[in-house]
């Protein structure tokens, strides 16, 4: 029994390795109006190497990186280190990062405007999970859906204009009386009446 639930649980392990990272965007947060962050990392030291590679993922994204708190930065990013207890090939325990986190905060009113997960697999360099952890984010950013000013003017664009001149009616058509005999034109009595005397007959 003990046996199938180590089993279970380093599938769970090695399946969650796979998915690799969660994220989540808040929808309609306009990013384009985002040029400066504010990185806030890890207070142990050992890290630091782990928070350059954050800052450089942010640079990457465009955007202007502070570090530690600022009143000009127009969101705050949160990176952090989760660590877990392992045992190396002497047998020796120690702590190793198992998952990276990152939350981006508006500082307009401090709301969580986005946040991701990425878990380390057991051979992989955290510096590349930090990079696939900013991928995360990039990926839910692509994905989000169009703003409402985008879908106003694409609307405005496929309605007429009130300028625009109405289309032109269709010309009434005059359809010939329906009648048992046919008209002739002009009437074999005309040339007669003018010998007559009738010069302005059917004129």
């Amino acid at each position: 029994m003990h046996r199938l639930r180590f089993l279970i649980v380093g599938l769970i392990v090695f399946l969650a390795g796979c998915a690799s990272w969660y994220a989540k965007v808040q929808p309609g947060f306009d990013w384009s109006q985002v040029s400066s962050v504010a990185l806030q990392g890890p207070e142990n030291d050992r890290y630091g190497d782990l928070l350059a590679a954050a800052e450089d993922e942010l640079t990457g994204m465009g955007y202007e990186v502070l570090r530690g708190e600022s009143s000009t930065a127009q969101m705050r990013v949160h990176f952090t280190v989760g660590e877990g207890l392992d045992v190396d090939e002497t047998g020796r325990r120690f702590m190793r990062p198992k998952s990276l986190h990152v939350r981006f905060y508006d500082t307009a009113d401090q709301s969580l405007v986005a946040e991701n997960s990425y878990f380390l697999l057991p051979s992989e360099d955290p510096s590349q999970g930090v990079k696939a952890l900013f991928d995360g984010i990039r990926k839910k950013q692509a994905q989000r859906p169009p703003s409402a000013s985008t879908e106003k003017t694409s609307t405005s664009a496929a309605a007429p204009s009130e300028s625009d001149p109405p289309p032109p009616k269709p010309e009434p058509t005059t359809e010939a009386p329906d009648s048992a005999y046919p008209i002739e034109e002009p009437s074999p009595w005309v040339p007669r009446f003018k010998s007559w005397g009738f010069d302005e007959w059917g004129q």
